[in-house]
């Protein structure tokens, strides 16, 4: 008989675990996921042609990032390989520091996910 409430008991504090596990795990993280074309060099196969150094589009990609912003976002990943990561994050970091920085890296980066942060006020980002 002990040993069957020690199995009940025991039972009972799985289903608890697990519940409780399960009840935390549900909590909802918001993702906002978006997807643009390469605004700069790109070894894929379609490429689309866009200056980025055309007013016009300067400031619809700055619309785009004010819009992004308002998300507050915590974390913006990007797509670039995992190695350049600790350069990405040195470089976005002289970019919130020095408005007249030049970011090494262009292209929809620079443009969009950069002035995200900025705008959102992420002091550091992890990027991959």
């Amino acid at each position: 008989m002990l040993i069957n409430t020690i199995q009940i008991r025991n039972i009972g504090i799985a289903i608890g675990i697990l519940f409780f596990g399960n009840s935390y795990a549900q909590q909802k993280i918001e993702v906002l996921n978006f997807g643009t074309f390469h605004m700069s060099y790109t070894p894929d196969a379609h490429k689309v042609e866009f200056d980025e150094k055309d007013q016009k589009n300067r400031k619809e990609t700055y619309q785009v990032a004010k819009l992004l912003a308002d998300f507050k976002p915590t974390i913006i990943c990007v797509e670039i390989i995992p190695e350049k990561n600790e350069e990405l994050n040195g470089d976005y970091s002289s970019f919130i520091k020095d408005k007249g920085y030049k970011a090494k890296f262009g292209g929809e980066i620079a443009i969009i996910a950069y002035e995200v942060g900025k705008l959102a006020g992420v002091k550091k980002n992890l990027w991959n």
